[in-house]
């Protein structure tokens, strides 16, 4: 069964609305490259929870820097920021890993994932 995430309070939930009203979307969905509205891809390893306050992270780091793990609340994550007189999406999705995902020698090239990535990376 596919376990969906509040795009508002973080909540766990397998229904398409959260008891808080909002829309929810398959935590599997987090997993791939994101683009922030100031620029930069960042890859996304999934959701995360805190675990003495229950609140619902974003794990992610930079393509140019995987090393620099960071979190970010998922209801921040979400939010629309006022950019150049618009309101755009803090981030937006580039590419889907949830098939692949590994980045490693065993790669055979293709258009698998890490083709796709370089792709982005080069542009």
């Amino acid at each position: 069964m596919n376990t969906n995430i509040c795009t508002q309070c973080g909540t766990r939930t397998i229904k398409e609305v959260c008891e808080c009203g909002a829309k929810t979307i398959r935590c599997n969905q987090f997993r791939g490259i994101w683009e922030h509205y100031k620029g930069g891809l960042y890859l996304v390893f999934g959701i995360a929870k805190h675990t003495e306050r229950q609140c619902t992270f974003v794990s992610y780091a930079p393509l140019n820097s995987p090393d620099n793990l960071l979190v970010r609340p998922i209801n921040m994550w979400q939010e629309l920021i006022h950019h150049k007189g618009r309101e755009v999406k803090r981030f937006i999705p580039r590419l889907d890993l949830t098939m692949c995902g590994k980045r490693d020698d065993l790669c055979t090239g293709g258009d698998c994932a890490c083709s796709r990535i370089d792709k982005l990376e080069a542009a």
